[in-house]
């Protein structure tokens, strides 16, 4: 073993990032239920899937629920009528605001989007990190590889769970660990310039409502991905 001396600075880190994040060994499934790694790894990998129907779920309900509102008044269906309107002005002045759905909402889904951003920024590396174990094999004392998070079970051996989650794990890894990543990438360059006109309002503690910052959407949406980060 390598007796390195971390620094403190790293220490820390490693203190706030161990708090923040996320970890199912906490839970103790196998003290109530005697779930194997494959039985943990499964619930992991579902996670973010859940969570998809998770929000979906509670954006349907939450858009029946408000056009049912304007069913029963008018005066609601009129008010998200102008600011539909105003939107499409904006538009016209911001062409890298984000395109589709109602234009007129009161941001429902933008909301939801932005909560649903914010929990994978927190789960990445929870699912992450769990995906990458099953490729985790070292050598041990008879000559065989075996899997370091589960030591009974033999790494590339015809019929052994590591066999079974193999594919499943490579699917995960370009999925999670490359397609996280990239589209949070994808998303930040294509609107950059719009996330640098809301920097640049969130640094002066301005644009806080949709009549101030004209890409008050973006800041709904992403703003996870760039909140922590000043503009130039």
């Amino acid at each position: 073993a390598f007796n390195f001396k971390w620094p403190n600075t790293l220490h820390s880190i490693f203190t706030v990032v161990s708090s923040t994040t996320f970890n199912t060994e906490l839970l103790a499934t196998e003290c109530s239920v005697d779930w194997g790694f494959k039985e943990k790894w499964t619930l992991v990998m579902c996670l973010v899937p859940l969570l998809v129907v998770v929000f979906a779920f509670i954006w349907l309900v939450c858009v029946v629920f408000e056009r049912w509102k304007e069913f029963r008044n008018p005066a609601l269906r009129r008010k998200r009528q102008r600011r539909s309107e105003a939107h499409s002005k904006i538009e016209e002045m911001f062409p890298e605001l984000p395109r589709g759905g109602d234009q007129g909402d009161t941001g429902i889904g933008d909301a939801l989007l932005g909560a649903f951003i914010t929990t994978c920024y927190f789960t990445y590396f929870v699912v992450a990190v769990m995906d990458l174990t099953v490729f985790d094999c070292s050598e041990v004392n008879d000559g065989t590889l075996r899997m370091d998070i589960s030591p009974d079970q033999h790494c590339y051996k015809e019929g052994s769970m590591h066999q079974s989650l193999l594919p499943y794990a490579w699917m995960c890894f370009v999925v999670y660990c490359l397609g996280m990543p990239a589209w949070f990438g994808f998303t930040m360059y294509t609107h950059r310039k719009a996330i640098h006109i809301d920097q640049n309002l969130r640094a002066k503690g301005e644009g806080n409502n949709p009549y101030q910052n004209p890409v008050f959407r973006i800041r709904l949406r992403y703003k996870k991905l760039y909140e922590n980060f000043r503009p130039e």
